[in-house]
């Protein structure tokens, strides 16, 4: 696949017509259209009607949003029809030609070229185009346009925290990419929470149980519960009447489901349990594979067969990995799994239900009132790794031109990775002059030659030229 970062603009005036290629316009047809066509527009996006003309400054604009979508890999889905990978790439190498042509002539003519800043997805990209480092999402900016296609330059803001979060994520980046990669062999650790979940719905229900017995024994008028195991009124009141409306019909409905003694069973209603996970220490640059065993019980919707995997991290907080449809049974469960990136540490995998369809209440009230809901059957739940990519250890070997870097060519390796990340574009010499002073304060400090790097080279990853897309004359591929 071609550049993710092929020349974003936007077009002003054009001296003559000039259309998209009839392939690109033929691959949209049997491509997009059932999507974001006539019959359907998912993400309130229509494509079917866009004009094939880049001579009109919001459409010349939409195919850049097209094609940078497609570039991105969100567009066709995953659960969508994948197109034949070689009527893919020649789409898009014909479209980003007709861009560049367009663009040329804009130029030509003295035309006017909006920037605008890298959206999430892209500077993901780029920074694992540059470093081999695959960023965790919650290190970079949000987009903040709300809509699908997000690189318009006015939807795009800035500030001195997004600046902030930037320059972590680089530094995150640069300090992986300087890393020796580590030598692991991948351990898979299985974890089966059926035992525990039961044991924990039997105490539940014992404790509300009993505690809803000497409820009843208390003397009409009593003012101190503390003879009767309670610490006040409050306390009596809800063994006396939540405990047997709420708490024990729910307790009772998941304890009476057969499907509890072979596995977890997970209910989107109260008292669920909601999910089922496990906990491990991620390594610096490590990969790990998620995988569970799981089916919907009988009677479940269509619809609401998804289920979400979310990580948690002491002091991060919570975050949606994947959404999974669920297509097994509990008489035929499937296996799902994904790759997990994330943050060194202690982590959290969670997979359970995310209340998409609002459905947790209406559940409840039907257990409450006898009726029986389904749930999914969760036989086992792993995770596998450390992976590591060895991309890391490429890109470092291509920073430094060999195995170590040579001192006496910090300024050309400075100069080279500037370029790359500004797409091609000349790097100022000011700049270059003070990425080098950074370098040699940080080696006066006592830092080791390598250490030295990280200061400038996270200077480079969150510098205006790297962030910002439009001044560069030409977009040059990053690998």
């Amino acid at each position: 696949m071609l550049s993710l970062l092929a020349t974003p603009f936007l077009l002003l005036a054009q001296p003559k017509r000039m259309e998209v290629s009839q392939p690109v316009q033929e691959f949209m047809r049997s491509t997009c259209f059932r999507c974001h066509g006539s019959d359907k527009q998912k993400g309130d996006v229509r494509l079917d009607t866009l004009s094939p003309s880049l001579g009109d400054p919001a459409g010349a604009q939409l195919w850049q949003d097209v094609l940078d979508i497609i570039n991105l890999g969100d567009m066709p889905p995953d659960d969508a029809k994948q197109p034949d990978q070689e009527q893919l790439a020649e789409a898009i190498g014909l479209l980003t030609e007709d861009l560049l042509k367009a663009r040329k002539r804009l130029a030509d003519k003295g035309g006017e070229v909006v920037i605008r800043r890298l959206t999430e997805l892209e500077y993901i990209n780029t920074i694992h185009s540059l470093t081999g480092v695959h960023l965790p999402a919650d290190l970079v900016p949000d987009d903040e346009s709300g809509v699908d296609f997000n690189t318009l330059g006015h939807y795009q803001t800035f500030s001195p925290a997004m600046l902030e979060q930037y320059e972590a994520a680089a530094r995150y980046a640069v300090e992986q990419m300087l890393q020796p990669t580590p030598k692991r062999e991948p351990k898979t650790v299985r974890v089966d929470e059926r035992k525990h979940k039961l044991r924990m719905k039997e105490r539940e229900l014992k404790k509300h149980e009993e505690a809803h017995a000497r409820a009843k024994k208390v003397p009409v008028g009593t003012t101190d519960f503390r003879p009767y195991g309670f610490r006040n009124d409050a306390e009596y009141k809800q063994a006396l009447k939540v405990s047997p409306q709420f708490y024990i019909p729910l307790l009772r409905h998941y304890l009476a489901n057969t499907n509890t003694r072979s596995g977890v069973v997970l209910y989107q209603a109260a008292m669920g349990p909601l999910v089922t996970g496990t906990a491990f220490e991620a390594e610096p640059g490590a990969e790990y594979i998620f995988r569970a065993r799981v089916g919907a019980e009988p009677g479940m919707p269509t619809k609401a067969k998804v289920l979400r995997l979310g990580s948690f991290q002491p002091g991060k907080g919570k975050q949606t990995l994947r959404y999974f449809h669920i297509h097994g049974t509990a008489e035929e469960p499937e296996v799902i799994e994904t790759r997990v990136r994330t943050k060194p540490g202690v982590f959290s995998l969670q997979l359970g239900f995310s209340d998409l369809f609002r459905a947790r209440k209406a559940n409840t009230t039907a257990i409450q009132q006898g009726k029986t809901v389904p749930g999914y059957w969760v036989d086992w739940v792993e995770f596998e790794g450390p992976f590591f990519s060895g991309n890391q250890e490429l890109k470092r070997r291509k920073l430094f031109d060999g195995d170590k870097l040579d001192e006496a060519k910090v300024l050309p390796v400075l100069d080279s990775f500037a370029r790359r990340a500004f797409r091609g574009k000349p790097v100022d010499e000011a700049f270059l002059n003070q990425l080098n002073t950074v370098y040699r304060e940080e080696r006066i400090a006592g830092k080791s030659a390598t250490d030295a790097l990280i200061m400038p080279l996270t200077m480079i990853l969150s510098a205006p030229d790297m962030l910002y897309l439009g001044k560069e004359k030409f977009a040059t591929r990053l690998t």
